[in-house]
């Protein structure tokens, strides 16, 4: 004799159902977030400018940082020897925001004293209005 409860049948349908649906949903819901780092990723980006130098350091420790400017933002983040680099972003301002890498290298070669050394263990990055 064999009995079916259909009963247990439809329900574990329904669960196994819902479970799918979770799956899907989960999915979406991860994948939204993906594209929506991504974007802001894009937009922190675009807030730095245009990278206009980006220079990997020796190995060597640096275990002094000179840095100077006469007209913009300075950060030092701590990293380790083999990632140590020095990254040099330039924004526009007034009402000519955007300039082209060309154009960027014009003004700093005329109006700015730009330098980027390393001696010893001491890392020296200046920018100054000329």
């Amino acid at each position: 004799m064999v009995v079916i409860y259909w009963g247990e049948i439809l329900v574990h349908r329904i669960v196994l159902k819902i479970h799918q649906l979770n799956i899907q949903i989960m999915r979406s819901i991860l994948s939204f977030l993906l594209v929506l780092s991504g974007i802001f990723a894009e937009a922190q980006n675009s807030q730095r400018g245009i990278l206009y130098l980006n220079k990997p350091l020796s190995a060597d420790a640096i275990n002094q940082v000179d840095a100077r400017t006469s007209g913009g933002g300075i950060e030092v983040t701590g990293v380790s020897p083999s990632e140590a680099r020095i990254e040099v972003y330039v924004n526009g301002n007034g009402r000519h925001n955007s300039y082209t890498k060309e154009e960027i290298q014009k003004i700093i070669t005329d109006d700015y004293d730009f330098s980027v050394t390393v001696t010893g263990n001491k890392l020296s990055a200046t920018a100054k209005f000329q």
